[in-house]
């Protein structure tokens, strides 16, 4: 028995899409007496709750003594009401700001600034489960601006001897082991700020650290 044609009422002519096996179209099919064998469509259906969707199909051959066959089949696929479904992940974002007060007797420029050994002046630096951006940030209400490299930081008692900046540290979403990442503001060398002055002297020291976490 061989196949001309599978007519779907909604979908069309489905012949050459049924591959029987996986492998061989229907309408290439030869079949013999006794065979059973079927073929996998899919298709995309979008329905309301309690909406239903109906089609038929009639599938045509000859058979071995050229008589024509057919087969009439329907199918009903009902739409249920099912609660939707979500993935949460909590992403925390640190702000991190820094002031640097300049107590010389002269200009200085703010020449390096590390996190752990990490330069936030370059740019974006990612690490295992997070991100180092030096984009400035807000923290109680007050913006603050990047961190800007060779800042001026006028002599001690000009009114203009203390910059104030801020970068952030991003968290991967649903960072699995956040007890790995152990961010203590208190540890030696944690932040950095290197300054020089016109003479290309330079000099390191710790800064205020304040760190906020924010979803």
């Amino acid at each position: 028995m061989t196949f001309s044609s599978l007519l779907d009422d909604k979908f069309g002519e489905l012949a050459d899409e049924c591959l029987v096996g996986g492998v061989t179209k229907l309408s290439e099919y030869v079949a013999n007496p006794g065979d059973v064998f079927s073929c996998v469509i899919s298709r995309n259906l979008q329905g309301n709750a309690g909406d239903s969707h109906v089609n038929k199909a009639d599938v045509k051959g000859v058979d071995a003594d050229g008589q024509n066959v057919m087969a009439v089949a329907t199918e009903t696929v009902n739409f249920t009401d099912l609660p939707p479904t979500i993935d949460l992940a909590f992403a925390p974002r640190i702000v991190v700001v820094l002031q640097i007060k300049n107590t010389s007797i002269e200009d200085v420029q703010l020449a390096g600034l590390t996190l752990f050994d990490q330069n936030v002046l370059e740019a974006d630096l990612v690490d295992d489960g997070f991100t180092f951006r030096n984009v400035g940030g807000v923290y109680n209400e007050v913006a603050y601006p990047a961190c800007q490299l060779n800042q001026t930081i006028q002599y001690a008692g000009s009114g203009s001897d203390t910059y104030l900046c801020a970068f952030v540290i991003d968290f991967v979403a649903g960072l699995d082991d956040v007890s790995a990442v152990n961010f203590d503001a208190n540890a030696g060398n944690a932040v950095v700020a290197t300054v020089k002055d016109e003479q290309g002297n330079m000099v390191s020291g710790n800064v205020t650290v304040q760190l906020v976490t924010q979803e």
